[in-house]
């Protein structure tokens, strides 16, 4: 963003500390407005803030970034508590935001049905993410062998279905799963769950807490990246992977069916839990036998997603306020 500031204007970050960020979630989602001030940058006009953790203050012309609507499409993947926190800041930005921006076309067509549900009517720009991972570099890499390997990026929570993927991979003999994020909500444990399906221990690997160079380096030699989640609003580590030319295998959530475009394999969700699995292990035999032709469709659909076209869109949609 600030490398593409328009003439005219000034670009400021308001990064508020771990410490404190429970105390102003409570005050912003009580509708307490936070003044901003920013040195020597004299009054704000504009304010964006990229979450709906967000002050949205009605003197100021607020865009407010909406990465998904799980907690109203399916809130039972989330805790009642944050269920109840984001509707709370949900319903605090569709009063006071003078616009929307959102990651995909799915999550548009979701926040305008919820809109116009609620009689509201407000901008919504559409602005992706896009790959930023480094290169990959080999010199402290995990001892894994080239290829016959799929893995999982991403926060360890129920709607992520990293249980069907577990249990997919325990079925393929010869293939291992890497699986690299946090954890989430909901006690998801990747370890305890690969005991429960008889992954064995050398098949499988979870990394916590992976630098963005560990990410790089095991996504572009896996033979696939596979996201099964059950609702996404965009479905960033399709274009990482993508764009490392490891091919992306997915459930046919709208947003990652959206990112994909065609160039992985969908495995239908409307599929019972068995059939699910099953589909999740054919589509990784399927790319082991196609890897080149996935790779390829994968590298051009990731061109299609850049930090500069998104910096781009945002700014247009401040500017038109």
């Amino acid at each position: 963003m600030g490398a593409s500031t328009p003439t005219g204007w000034e670009f400021h970050v308001h990064e508020i500390p771990s410490f404190i960020r429970p105390l102003f979630s409570e005050t912003w989602s009580r509708s307490i407005d936070t003044p901003f001030s920013a040195k020597g940058s004299g009054n704000i006009a504009n304010v964006h803030s990229t979450s709906l953790f967000a002050p949205v203050n009605t003197s100021l012309k607020h865009v407010v970034t909406i990465h998904d609507l799980v907690p109203i499409t399916h809130p039972e993947t989330l805790n009642r508590h944050g269920v109840n926190w984001h509707l709370r800041m949900l319903s605090l930005a569709l009063e006071k935001a003078a616009a929307f921006v959102v990651p995909s076309v799915a999550t548009y067509q979701s926040l305008s049905t919820y809109l116009s549900g609620n009689n509201l009517s407000k901008k919504i720009t559409i602005a992706g993410g896009a790959p930023s991972l480094p290169p990959p570099n080999f010199t402290n890499s995990l001892e894994l062998d080239e290829k016959r390997y799929v893995v999982f990026l991403g926060t360890l929570e129920p709607r992520k279905r990293v249980d069907a993927l577990i249990e997919a991979v325990s079925r393929l003999e010869g293939f291992s799963l890497v699986v690299l994020g946090n954890p989430g909500w909901g006690g998801v444990n990747p370890v305890k769950l690969a005991r429960l399906y008889g992954l064995p221990s050398n098949r499988f690997h979870y990394l916590r807490n992976p630098t963005d160079q560990q990410v790089s380096n095991i996504v572009s030699k896996a033979q696939a990246l596979v996201l099964p989640s059950q609702s996404e609003g965009f479905g960033l580590p399709l274009v990482e992977a993508m764009a490392l030319g490891t091919p992306v295998i997915h459930s046919d959530s709208q947003a990652l069916v959206e990112v994909a475009g065609g160039s992985g394999i969908t495995v239908p969700m409307s599929l019972k839990s068995e059939l699910f699995v099953d589909g999740i292990c054919q589509a990784i035999e399927e790319v082991e036998k196609n890897r080149s032709n996935y790779a390829s469709m994968g590298l051009s659909q990731s061109a299609k997603y850049s930090w500069g076209n998104t910096a781009k869109v945002i700014w247009e949609t401040h500017q038109g306020l």
